[in-house]
């Protein structure tokens, strides 16, 4: 029998996916066949996987899962997909398997697959109307899962994921802007490195970073808008989201 080879058509390596939706997952195979195969899909970032189901697609692992579509969490995304004749996840299961085909991975595989998404939801400010201090300002915003990872020995206290900021290919950019007519002089960005957002695990069970510190001392007072973009490290592609509020010294 042939030797099976499998290839990911969609998404492909590199893509920058702005905004909200499903993203196509799409393969074919280069040489072999379909028949009397599983296939199971994997993200890095796969908030729902558990140790027997780790897979994207964990209810589903029929040939009709070689293009579909599926919600993505924000952040970059190793992405794989593998194919076997069996379905199992468990160790005897594995160890029968006869048939398989592998395809994307990461940065060094020989077909890699690393995607963006790049969604933009804001925490704090939580809605129109807020009040921030020029002096001391606190903005929170959606993270990856992995952008952190807990502390070796601090509870409840989190470090940079090194494995993650590998591959990490977005950035948190926060601009104020006055919400009357356009003012150059009185706006202003705050583009934070990595490591100047603490990672943290909100009440809601869900991974947010957080900046505080002054803001810039060009702002003005008064009405503003504020708009989070979360984009690509080029800011090339991205997605936004925006708040009314109200500067104070």
């Amino acid at each position: 029998m042939a030797d099976l080879v499998l290839h990911i058509l969609q998404p492909v390596n590199g893509a920058k996916l702005a905004a909200t939706g499903n993203v196509r997952l799409q393969a074919q195979f280069a040489a072999g066949s379909a028949a009397g195969l599983f296939f199971k899909w994997y993200s890095t970032l796969n908030a729902a996987a558990t140790q027997d189901h780790p897979e994207l697609n964990a209810a589903d692992h029929s040939a009709a899962k070689l293009d579909w579509t599926t919600p993505l969490d924000v952040g970059t995304h190793v992405i794989t997909l593998a194919a076997a004749d069996r379905d199992g996840n468990d160790l005897a299961s594995i160890k029968a398997v006869t048939r398989s085909a592998f395809a994307g991975g990461a940065p060094a595989s020989p077909e890699p697959c690393v995607i963006h998404r790049l969604q933009a939801t804001l925490k704090t400010p939580a809605a129109n109307g807020a009040s921030l201090s020029k002096a001391s300002a606190t903005l929170e915003a959606l993270a990856p899962s992995r952008w952190g990872k807990k502390h070796p020995t601090l509870p409840g206290a989190y470090v940079m994921d090194p494995d993650y900021h590998a591959v990490n290919g977005l950035r948190y950019r926060f601009r104020f802007a006055p919400a009357g007519p356009p003012d150059a002089s009185k706006t202003a960005e705050v583009t934070p490195a990595a490591s100047a957002l603490t990672f943290f695990i909100g009440s809601d069970d869900k991974p947010y970073v957080r900046w505080s510190g002054a803001l810039p001392g060009n702002l003005g007072t008064g009405a503003y808008v504020l708009t989070l973009y979360v984009e690509s490290l080029d800011g090339s592609v991205g997605h936004n989201v925006s708040r009314n509020v109200t500067l104070t010294a």
